[in-house]
Parts: C-alpha cells; sequence; structure tokens
C-alpha cells in the first residue's frame, strides 16, 4: 500500500472551507476547459454556500502536511446517497484518493440501499472509476449549462 493511502480521511470543519472551494475549483477546472462549462457549480460555489449546504452534508477530507489534497462529499435522502464534488489535487489524481473518498462516504450510511454519482460524458476517467466501484449507468441528462451528465447507481448488495 502506497503511503498516500495512509492518510487519514477526516470531516471538514468550517475553517476548512476556502481552502475545499479552491480545491474543488482546481481540480475542476480541466473539466470545465475540456467543456467550456465555466458556469458548473463546482467552478461557481462561493464559500458562503458550501457553509448553508454543510449542515445537511458528510463533508470529508484527506490532508497531507496539513494541506487538503482531496475532498468529497454526501447527503442522504430517501434511502440513497448522493456523492458528489469528489475533488483531488491534479499532481495526487490517480492515486487512489478518489476511490478512499467514495468507500469512506458509502460507509458513512449503512442505512442506505442505494448509491448515486454522476459526471459529465466526457470525464471517461471518472466513469471508469466509478464503475470499477461498481456503479452503473442509469440515465443520461442535460446539465442546467451545457454538458450531458450520466447519472451512475449502485445498491447495497453491490457495496463492499
Amino acid at each position: 500500500m502506497h503511503a498516500e493511502n495512509m492518510l487519514p480521511i477526516e470531516e471538514a470543519r468550517s475553517e476548512d472551507l476556502p481552502e475545499i472551494i479552491a480545491l474543488q475549483k482546481l481540480a475542476f477546472r480541466r473539466e470545465a476547459t475540456r467543456t467550456g462549462d465555466w458556469g458548473m457549480p463546482a467552478q461557481t460555489q462561493t464559500v458562503e454556500q458550501l457553509a448553508a449546504e454543510m449542515p445537511s452534508l458528510k463533508l470529508i477530507v484527506i490532508r497531507d502536511a496539513g494541506k487538503i489534497i482531496a475532498t468529497g462529499r454526501a447527503s442522504f435522502e430517501s434511502d440513497t446517497v448522493h456523492i458528489g464534488r469528489l475533488a483531488v489535487a491534479p499532481e495526487r489524481q490517480g492515486q487512489g484518493f478518489g476511490t478512499r473518498l467514495i468507500n469512506a462516504l458509502e460507509a458513512s450510511f449503512p442505512n442506505a440501499n442505494r448509491y448515486e454519482i454522476f459526471t459529465s460524458e466526457g470525464s471517461i476517467d471518472n466513469i471508469k472509476l466509478y464503475e470499477r466501484l461498481g456503479y452503473r449507468e442509469y440515465a443520461r441528462k442535460k446539465s442546467p449549462t451545457i454538458v450531458i451528465l450520466i447519472f451512475m447507481e449502485k445498491y447495497r448488495s453491490a457495496a463492499s
């Protein structure tokens, strides 16, 4: 196991929100550039908006030497966990942090029967990751901005 995979996953604190927003914008910059969609929520969300959402979110981070290098969030509605805004520092992508975030978020909701995640249709690496973790496409929808979103789901029996 890489030393990076030993870095603990922690609950985010309110003082982390500016750093989380900065990481989110940095991590989603490639997607915004690729799609031309600079209006996506990952690029436009403010610290104040995230603070307002925080009570209804499970918001987690991974730090290395005190710096947040990965973050993700989830909310629980009915029997479904909605996982989103997974952001890993560009220089740390491909090292397993996304997988660790998803696994931790899934494990945070033991009463869930279903997990849902989405990405844009051109985000091939994300789609491959989600499929490797047991997610399957169930819908495609045009986003409020300009991209086609692929919605993927996994049922608890498929969760590990």
